[in-house]
This record gives C-alpha cells, sequence and structure tokens, in this order.
C-alpha cells in the first residue's frame, strides 16, 4: 500500500515523539492490536533510536505480531497532513498529549481518541 500501510487493517496511529510513549498506554495499545487481528498501529520512527527499542519491545512482550507494527519517518510538511489522515484513527498519549500533533491530525478530519489527566500538558 502507500507509504509502507498495512492495505486492509484499521489502522490506529499516534504520530508523537516516541520519547512521550508511556508503559500503560503501551500495554493497552498491545494488548487491543493482540484482540483484534485486523487492526494495525502506525509510529513515527522519531527518535531512530527509539523506533528500535519499540520494535523489540513488541516482539519480545508477544501480545501483537509485530508485523502489524508500521512505523514511517517524517514526512514532508507540505504533504504530512494528508498522509496521516490515511489512518482511521488518531489515539493520544494522555500524559503527554499531542498538542500540534492533535491540531495536525484534526486538519485531517482523522478522528482523535485522548484521555483527560491532571497535569499541565495534558
Amino acid at each position: 500500500s502507500a507509504h509502507g500501510l498495512p492495505p486492509n487493517d484499521f489502522l490506529v496511529a499516534n504520530f508523537n515523539n516516541l520519547d512521550k510513549l508511556e508503559p500503560r498506554i503501551w500495554e493497552l495499545w498491545t494488548a487491543l492490536l493482540g484482540e483484534h487481528g485486523h487492526a494495525a498501529l502506525w509510529l513515527q520512527q522519531y527518535p531512530p533510536a527509539k523506533a528500535n527499542r519499540v520494535k523489540q519491545m513488541a516482539q519480545e512482550e508477544g501480545k501483537m505480531d509485530v508485523a502489524r507494527l508500521t512505523m514511517t519517518p517524517f514526512f514532508k510538511s507540505d504533504h504530512h497532513i494528508a498522509i496521516k489522515a490515511l489512518a482511521d484513527v488518531f489515539v493520544d498519549n494522555p500524559t503527554y498529549n499531542a498538542h500540534s500533533t492533535a491540531m495536525d491530525t484534526l486538519w485531517g478530519a482523522l478522528p482523535l481518541a485522548t484521555l483527560p489527566e491532571q497535569k499541565f500538558a495534558a
């Protein structure tokens, strides 16, 4: 499929910096994907060293098929909103929230799911 995305899966995306990925949310995502065979997780490869670690964690945990984890580099700024809109839903990291990434998501008409938190960044 275009941009290396799985062609027929329900595509759950998060385009935040991988440093914002928190264990409780990662566990939720991988558990859900493990139970839904036609869902895939799409993340950005940033920072690259963290991307390799995320792939390794998915493999070690064995909760989801690692083939359903898609990681892509940053897209050129003039196309990134349209490309990100290829996902079916954007899931946020509630402790940090997406901020400008959420705005890009909404500009692309991509539904966004998040949770309220008590911290400033949330």
